[in-house]
């Protein structure tokens, strides 16, 4: 992250057909080594470079020396769109991976006895290479730190962690790897409290029954509401999503895009509801698996769109007014999209 670019904007990133090529349009502000600055198409070009040198993609040189001895065979890596894999985001693990890295890290190098990674190298990597040196003296890094190894973040305690974005990461502590996949990305915040909790280890005993006996009584109560009755089909205004079409029925709406592809979305205010749709992933806009929670107040309908094994989640709210619809458009924090309001033609 010392490329000596400061200027990052991946948006910006996204309208080139080679990412390669971005990086090298950058302007090189500092001399390469002497100046942090957190840069994705930096961490794209170490991908790059192993490419050249392996003949073999990151995903594919990871998964021969790495992942499939693990058993990490479940996972989704971006593609750039030069054909490599994304060096500077969009790799997505489920937990069992993300344990099983943390163990890996956790013992040095080594996974069930057999060595994966270089002591030497790990050493090495966790250890500070350069400072942040726009976080020294900020009172809201405290937790988090200034100092940064090989793409390892260190903090004031020796800790170190693999940041993943929107509040996944790995942090390996006082004898501990701890997995966090969670929605929240204050982490300066997120950090303290695990600082905090795992300073000191319990070694005692733990009463199973107790906690047994409080896990069979959690519980999350749905409450029962009338179903929201229209059915109706609205042209809407030009919008970032391009949706061209809302039809609204008893159980579900359909989203026409203006290329034709659809969302169709149910939901359900008595059970869960499961399906696929539209959102975000990383470089590209797929479809993915999600679960709905349905809100109706009067003249409103509110769909929180929840993307499983993500960290992401979107809100659709509609409000009605006689013949007219208007839709408000809150993502959870991501790469492509932001929010917006925009309203049916009359």
């Amino acid at each position: 992250m010392t490329s000596g670019i400061t200027h990052e904007n991946n948006i910006e990133m996204l309208k080139f057909d080679d990412y390669r090529t971005y990086f090298l349009s950058q302007k090189v502000e500092y001399k390469p080594g002497t100046y942090y600055k957190y840069h994705s198409a930096t961490s794209h070009m170490l991908g790059a470079i192993v490419h050249k040198i392996t003949k073999k993609t990151l995903k594919e040189y990871v998964d021969q020396k790495l992942f499939i001895p693990l058993g990490i065979t479940n996972y989704h890596w971006a593609d750039a769109k030069e054909g490599i894999s994304f060096g500077g985001y969009g790799l997505s693990l489920n937990n069992d991976a993300l344990i099983k890295i943390g163990q890996l890290l956790l013992n040095g190098g080594t996974y069930k006895g057999k060595r994966y990674i270089s002591k030497a190298y790990l050493n090495m990597a966790t250890k500070p290479q350069s400072i942040k040196q726009d976080y020294v003296d900020n009172p809201n890094t405290k937790a988090i730190g200034y100092e940064y190894g090989f793409q390892f973040h260190i903090s004031p305690n020796g800790s170190y962690r693999a940041d993943g974005a929107f509040g996944q990461i790995i942090v390996i502590y006082n004898g501990l790897a701890i997995i966090s996949t969670a929605q929240y990305t204050d982490y300066e915040f997120l950090y303290q409290k695990i600082y905090d909790h795992f300073s000191n280890i319990y070694e005692g005993n733990f009463d199973n029954e107790i906690l047994n006996s409080y896990l069979k009584n959690l519980t999350f109560i749905q409450q029962n509401k009338d179903k929201f009755n229209l059915r109706q089909t609205f042209e809407m205004n030009a919008n970032p999503l391009k949706i061209k079409h809302v039809k609204f029925s008893d159980d579900y709406i359909l989203l026409t895009y203006e290329n034709g592809q659809t969302d169709e979305i149910y939901y359900n205010f008595n059970q869960d509801s499961y399906g696929v749709s539209y959102f975000a992933k990383d470089l590209y806009m797929i479809k993915q698996p999600h679960w709905v929670i349905p809100n109706v107040e009067e003249d409103k309908l509110t769909l929180k769109i929840l993307y499983i094994e993500t960290p992401f989640f979107a809100e659709y709210k509609f409000k009605f007014k006689e013949n007219h619809v208007t839709l408000e458009f809150k993502p959870s924090p991501n790469f492509l999209l932001n929010g917006f309001t925009v309203g049916s033609k009359r």
